[in-house]
């Protein structure tokens, strides 16, 4: 059910949207790519993702608050999120659960922990939409 969804990676690090893109693009998905926390915002709208992987230390606005607008959208509201980071503070992850993420991964990222949990997120999502 992942094949042809579309998924919005959102990470400053061209080495880690390279691996993470890898790894994702193994399930069939169409993957779309960002930078910065604006670009992120933009795709959003503009693709409309089945979901986003979302690196919480990025450059204007970081990923909590992308991840806090998105919530407040009643468009995304429901749109799967994992989040990934080079700290696991329980702070930073505990806010993150509060606001309804599917995942935490830290990094580096268990390659194939992400590509369970896209997996999982996505058909969940892709089955809420359906019904």
């Amino acid at each position: 059910m992942t094949e042809g969804a579309k998924v919005l990676l959102g990470d400053d690090s061209a080495l880690a949207r390279t691996m993470i893109a890898r790894a994702l693009k193994s399930l069939g998905v169409e993957l779309i790519e960002a930078d910065t926390g604006n670009k992120v915002i933009r795709a959003i709208n503009a693709h409309k993702p089945d979901l986003l992987v979302l690196d919480i230390s990025m450059p204007y606005p970081d990923g909590l608050t992308i991840l806090r607008k998105i919530r407040e959208d009643d468009e995304f509201r429901t749109l799967p999120v994992i989040m990934c980071s080079v700290e696991s503070g329980n702070m930073t992850r505990t806010e993150a659960e509060v606001l309804g993420i599917s995942g935490f991964l830290t990094k580096p990222l268990d390659m194939n922990l992400l590509r369970e949990m896209a997996k999982e997120a996505i058909n969940t999502h892709k089955g809420m939409i359906d019904n």
